[in-house]
């Protein structure tokens, strides 16, 4: 599955056409602080490059979530992730700030 819609939201795949919305969302310092810091254009093309061979190697990961508006509202799933060398499987969601504060 690429896609599903639910009442408030449409979730895509990452794709490389997500790269400048997500550039926007990493480069958002309220956003970053808790991702760990701010990352630069160059590192979320690695972090997106990355997140799509995720979905190539397990059939899952992150998506691009939109607004019913087509409005970019962040990113989330589901993804392999190393913790003290264990492999994990982390739920990672970030939301542009403007939608904060609403259920999402």
């Amino acid at each position: 599955m690429d896609r599903f819609v639910t009442e408030r939201l449409t979730a895509e795949r990452l794709r490389e056409a997500d790269l400048a919305d997500l550039v926007a969302l990493h480069l958002d310092p309220e956003v970053s602080r808790h991702l760990g810091g701010v990352r630069s254009a160059e590192t979320t093309k690695e972090y997106l490059d990355v997140n799509m061979a995720h979905w190539d190697r397990y059939g899952f990961g992150l998506w691009a979530l939109r607004t019913s508006d087509g409005a970019f509202a962040g990113r989330a799933g589901l993804r392999h992730i190393l913790v003290d060398d264990i492999d994990e499987i982390e739920i990672a969601y970030a939301f542009t700030r403007s939608l904060w504060g609403r259920g999402l």
